[in-house]
């Protein structure tokens, strides 16, 4: 059949003549049969003969990449052969020779040398067994002793669907006269079932996918295969035997990881291994080709004296010994939220399971078109952070097993050599295209590229004329200026024509780039990735994808890159550091130290301008923008600094920090971790990753973390505070203090530090309260010193009448989904607006659904947290509120110290806090009516004065008027047992609960324990490893880790009583409970923390819950697990008196407008400040001494 019997399109012609095949690549079939068991030729002076080479397209990227070694191409077709010469001739390529030879002239050939790698594909994969036999025995005399062949075949039982295929064009070709119109007529039939398939059709995948495949034959090999019988597949024990007869010997597939059962999947893998016990290499692929239904081998064959050598199998052991590349790009969304997936270049997805895989995945994907070697991929998956002496042997065996599995699963997507290729050793010192790229199409909308990359994968591209010109000086010798002045167009403005033909550039580069038709030295690549970085730094998030590449591209192998480059610590002085430069660093940061945020960010900006190509001056930018909370300008200058020092770890440090504050979790994680890789010596970035950890509540790990930086920068007080902090929610809380009162002494102006202290302390239960008290007091003295440096002098204008409409401003940080919010909602929606406003100050970057609720009831709302303590002063000020409500207390992200400024004339906390601010300047602080004793012992333990005010349902423990319903029965009921349990925070638990705990349960054998919010598996085996100690049956405990609130709402269905915790007792949790009908046991305090439990069971009509001391606490509870009837009775709505206590019929905010109202009318008055209570049955208010 003539080869020019049809006429087609230049670009089905193009495609059709740049067919390549990516694993008969020398380079692939040298390290498969390497998996295999045998050494082959090095590829750098390598003889490789293709018989069935079409147009040569195939091994020419081989060739311009290996101009040693020496190709030969043959095939039948003269017109194939025609083709390939002039392109070879346009390209200048001596050493890849092609001709035409029919076959039986081949096989009578007896001087056509040896070669060390020969491909037998195309026309000369269709041939009988016969014909076949003699083209084995051709292949035989030809090979080299350590040489290797390559046989591409169709197989039986997956050929059945060629066999159909044909049958259809041979069916819709049938009444055409002439060889032109057969042709025209099977390819219509390619095209209809292409797009006609019935989605019901069993066979529409392999078809449709054959048919995509057959598209791109050439005419004389689709009439061969299809029209003319030319087509002969066989039964792979068949081509073996043939094998035997020419003197041959099987190695394996080109295709390794379809050799093993396993990677069709476990079924696959166990029914082989049962059907085959023995093993036999030639029957278990003859069985596995039945199981998955094979239509295509590539068979790697060797002479037979190598038979001793050959493996039975692929071993995967030697996967550690080879080069491994790919394009990958790890899938996230517009949100930066990432999957368990990468993004393939033509844009298909592909799943891995295992964290380390998936790295192993993100790495290679990073050096891309670089091949990375076992080393790199172990050191960039290595955990950072690991606690035991076997982490290193674990991560050994860990990286081993990702890497089988990634071989297994993705082996079709992963390219391996067994040494470095031409894009590992390119030198120009700018991007070029890949040798090669000549073909071209003229296309109405600009250009068709038709190529292959040296990795002999086939590519198709349409170009704009814009980008089609900008590829002409891909050379290596010129850069992105000359890119972008060849994109540019001349119909806008300059700046922005350069700013658009920067950005045509950059989606050209990444184009080429993700079909691997770039390369070039590490220098060109940097140029390339800082130049994408420039490009879109007006969308930091973005232009910070490609640090990972830059950073693989600048460090030399040791430190997990592909360049050249050793990190560099900021701390060594550089000869270009003027001193300038370094002054006016040391004044930002004196600036900041004092609080002047302003004058800081000043300065800042002023270096910049003078110092726009230091690193340094970035840094520093991006250091302000921290200081002062501007979280969304931290990124840009990171990323410049980035650019200006890409061999500083610190400078990767600062940008991935950035990326937490714009919600980049995983890259935020993923870049620490491979700064820490780069330059362990990072203490700021040990610390930022111990915070990650802690956010998830991996304790554990965030210690580690914190210890880590604490060890390298042992005076850092907030490094040291993030490890006290850790070691106080890991019930360490003796640890915790420790280190906090070391930050104290030395740095008493840090209010966030003193607050953290603080808060830990309260958990504390070997303080006393006037302790406690004390340790408030003197932060208030300190607030009250930092205060008065400042001048700032505020006075109180607006009206002092007592009855006028009052504006009242609440601040706090959980204004949000929030246990605060839960309470303050109600009280908002109750309050009457025509007497007072609401100005809320929210200190927090969240704005939920239930921010925006608050923000409705509101007559301002102003988001502070960029302001400064000054700042926010003034603001309140000017505002004119009248009171200020601080509901936060020492919890995070309050601002008491600026409520030393005495912003507003009335000043309460409230709610967020259970203890004494010790800020005098705070007037107030209101407690529930429930706290009240005779004698009051809190009042001592306050500097502000105390104002009582009655419960009310603002927290929806009771519907009005009555008993809540109960959500659940008891599951005592059907359990025949009663479960006890604690949801309260891990660090209000210390030995002496956990042992009364273990009393109880040991009293009452049948008891069960269910403690919630655990922090991690070692939380929960330290507890129980105790509580087993001290004779508590295993099946006695039930533990739960941390569950959003779904979840925590949930398992209230599972408990029966809630065991109160003791210094610091429950009081949301404890809420919580009662809206289920379930009880606390609380034992009563001497503090306003110790005594939360009292009120609100108080306040629930059950006194009875509340205990005097430890011994009443265990015999209550036993008590309670042999009389389940109490249980039951209160779930299903029991409530005794709360007269006096707590009045669930008037409005929930009626007694705080009360006592709103009788603070501003005693300050109207200039009424000394005592405390007060609201009275429980009118309202009116009764001072007492305090």
């Amino acid at each position: 059949m003539s080869a020019n019997a049809c006429t087609t399109s230049a670009e089905d012609d193009l495609i059709r003549h740049m067919s390549t095949d990516r694993h008969t690549a020398p380079a692939n079939l040298r390290a498969a049969a390497w998996l295999y068991g045998l050494d082959t030729a090095p590829l750098v002076q390598a003889r490789v003969l293709e018989l069935g080479c079409g147009t040569g397209m195939n091994l020419l990227p081989f060739a311009l990449s290996h101009p040693q070694a020496q190709i030969v191409g043959i095939d039948i077709d003269p017109a194939q052969i025609e083709i390939g010469q002039a392109r070879l001739a346009q390209l200048g390529v001596g050493n890849y020779q092609l001709f035409s030879i029919a076959l039986d002239a081949l096989l009578q050939i007896q001087d056509i040398g040896t070669f060390d790698y020969i491909l037998v594909r195309g026309v000369f994969a269709l041939l009988d067994a016969e014909t076949r036999l003699a083209l084995m025995r051709f292949c035989q005399t030809c090979l080299s002793e350590n040489g290797i062949a390559c046989f591409d075949y169709p197989v039986y039982p997956g050929a059945r669907n060629d066999e159909s295929l044909r049958d259809a064009l041979l069916f819709h070709s049938g009444q055409a006269e002439g060889e032109q119109q057969q042709l025209d007529s099977a390819r219509a039939m390619l095209i209809f079932l292409e797009q006609g398939l019935a989605a019901g059709n069993p066979q529409r995948p392999a078809l449709q996918a054959l048919v995509r495949q057959d598209e791109k034959l050439s005419d004389l090999m689709l009439g061969l295969k299809y029209l003319q019988g030319f087509y002969h597949p066989c039964y792979f024990i068949e081509f073996n035997g043939l094998l035997d007869q020419a003197g041959l010997i099987y190695v394996g597939d080109a295709r390794p990881h379809s050799e093993i059962p396993e990677s069709w999947g476990p079924e696959t893998a166990q029914v082989c291994e049962a059907i085959n016990p023995g093993g036999n290499k030639i029957l278990v692929q003859q069985y596995l080709d039945f199981a998955c239904g094979r239509s295509r081998r590539l068979s790697l064959v060797a002479r037979r004296e190598r038979a001793a050598q050959v493996l039975t199998a692929p071993d995967t052991a030697r996967l550690e010994q080879l080069h491994w590349s790919g394009h990958f790009v790890r899938y996230q969304n517009e949100q930066g939220h990432i999957g368990n997936g990468h993004l393939l270049a033509d844009g298909s997805a592909l799943e891995t399971v295992g964290a380390t895989g998936l790295s192993m995945l993100d790495h290679i994907g990073y050096a891309w078109p670089h091949s990375v070697d076992y080393a790199n991929l172990s050191f960039n998956t290595r955990p950072v952070v690991s606690r035991g002496d076997q982490a290193d042997e674990q991560h050994a065996a860990d990286a081993s097993r990702a890497l089988r599995s990634l071989f297994l699963t993705a082996g079709n997507h992963l390219h391996f050599s067994r040494e470095a290729l031409a894009y590992d050793t390119a030198s120009e010192s700018h991007l070029t295209l890949v040798p090669g790229m000549v073909a071209h199409v003229a296309l109405e909308s600009g250009t068709r590229i038709c190529s292959a990359n040296p990795w002999q994968e086939t590519v198709s591209l349409d170009l704009t004329s814009q980008e089609a010109a900008v590829m002409a000086l891909l050379d290596g010798r010129h850069g992105p200026v000359d890119w972008i002045r060849a994109a540019a167009t001349h119909d806008s403005e300059e700046e922005r024509a350069t700013t658009e033909a920067a950005h045509v550039v950059l989606t050209l580069l990444r184009k080429l780039h993700a079909h691997g038709l770039l390369q070039g030295a590490s220098s060109a690549w940097l140029e390339f990735y800082a130049f994408s970085i420039e490009t879109e730094l007006d969308r930091p998030e973005v232009a910070a994808d490609s640090a990972w590449r830059l950073m693989m591209h600048t460090f030399a192998p040791e430190w997990g890159g592909i360049g050249c480059a050793r990190p560099v610590d900021s701390r060594e002085k550089s000869a270009a550091d003027s001193r300038e430069l370094n002054e006016a660093v040391i004044e930002i940061h004196r600036q900041l130290a004092a609080l002047e945020f302003e004058r800081a960010e000043i300065l800042a900006d002023n270096l910049v301008k003078a110092c726009p190509a230091d690193w340094r001056a970035w840094y520093e930018r991006h250091v302000v923008s921290l200081f002062m909370g501007k979280y969304g300008d931290l990124l840009a200058p990171a990323l410049r600094a980035m650019l200006l020092r890409p061999d500083s770890a610190e400078t990767y440090g600062a940008v991935a920090l950035s990326m937490k504050f714009i919600k980049r979790y995983w890259q935020h994680k993923n870049l620490l971790e491979k700064t820490l890789r780069t330059n362990p010596r990072l203490s700021k970035t040990w610390d930022h990753l111990g915070i990650f950890y802690a956010d998830r509540q991996q304790l554990d790990m965030a210690s580690l973390c914190s210890e880590r930086a604490a060890k390298l920068d042992p005076e850092n007080d907030e490094i040291l505070s993030n490890l006290a902090g850790n070691y106080s929610n890991q019930m360490r809380v003796d640890e915790a203090l420790g280190i906090y009162r070391r930050i104290i002494r030395n740095s008493p102006n840090k209010m966030v530090l003193y607050s953290n202290y603080l808060f830990v302390a309260q958990h504390a239960s070997n303080l006393s309260a006037q302790q406690m008290f004390e340790l408030h007091r003197q932060f208030g003295l300190q607030a009250e010193r930092l205060a008065k440096r400042v001048p700032l002098k505020l006075t109180f204008e607006q009206s002092r009448n007592p009855e006028k409409r009052l504006n009242i401003g609440f601040i706090s940080a959980d204004l949000r989904a929030h246990a605060v919010s839960s309470f303050i909602e109600k009280m908002w929606a109750s309050l009457d607006k025509s007497q007072f406003n609401i100005l809320a100050y929210s200190n927090s970057r969240t704005h939920d659904d239930v921010s925006a609720r608050l923000q409705q009831h509101t007559a301002k709302w102003t988001r502070v947290v960029e302001m400064s303590d000054v700042d926010l002063a003034r603001q309140i000020h000017a505002d004119g509120v009248d009171i200020l409500v601080d509901l936060s207390g020492h919890t995070s992200g309050n601002r008491l110290p600026m409520m030393a400024f005495k912003p507003a004339p009335v000043q309460m906390s409230w709610i967020g806090y259970p203890a004494t601010t010790g800020v005098a300047a705070i007037d107030y602080y209101i407690a529930d009516l429930g706290f009240r004793s005779d004698p009051d012992v809190l009042v001592s333990q306050f500097v502000e004065s105390l104002i009582y005010i009655p419960s009310t349902n603002s927290f929806g423990v009771m519907s009005k008027g009555g008993a809540g319903k109960p959500k659940t029965p008891a599951p005592c009921i059907h359990n025949g047992y009663v479960t006890f349990a604690s949801l309260n925070r891990p660090q209000k638990l210390n030995d002496d609960i956990l042992k009364a705990w273990a009393e109880i349960l040991c009293r009452a054998g049948t008891a069960r324990l269910l403690i919630g919010n655990m922090y991690g598996e070692d939380m929960i085996q330290q507890i129980a490893s105790k509580m087993q100690s001290w004779g508590v049956a295993v099946e006695q405990l039930i533990f739960k880790r941390r569950m959003d609130h779904a979840e925590y709402m949930q398992v209230h269905a599972e408990i029966d009583v809630l065991l109160d915790t003791f210094p610091y007792t429950g009081g949301t949790t404890s809420l919580n409970a009662m809206t289920h009908g379930i009880p606390t046991l609380t034992l009563e305090g001497d503090t306003l923390a110790g005594k939360q439990g009292v009120v609100i069971m108080r306040a629930s009509g059950l006194p009875e819950f509340v205990v005097a001391d430890r011994a009443s606490y265990v015999e209550r509870a036993v008590a309670l697990a042999n009389d389940m009837d109490e249980i039951i009775k209160i779930r299903k709505g029991y409530r005794g008196s709360r007269h006096g206590v707590a009045n669930f019929q008037v409005r929930p905010s009626f007694y705080f407008e009360r006592a709103l109202r009788e603070a501003w009318q005693r300050f109207c008055k200039g009424t000394p400040r005592v405390g007060f209570e609201v009275g429980y049955d009118t309202g009116e208010c009764r001072s007492f001494e305090q």
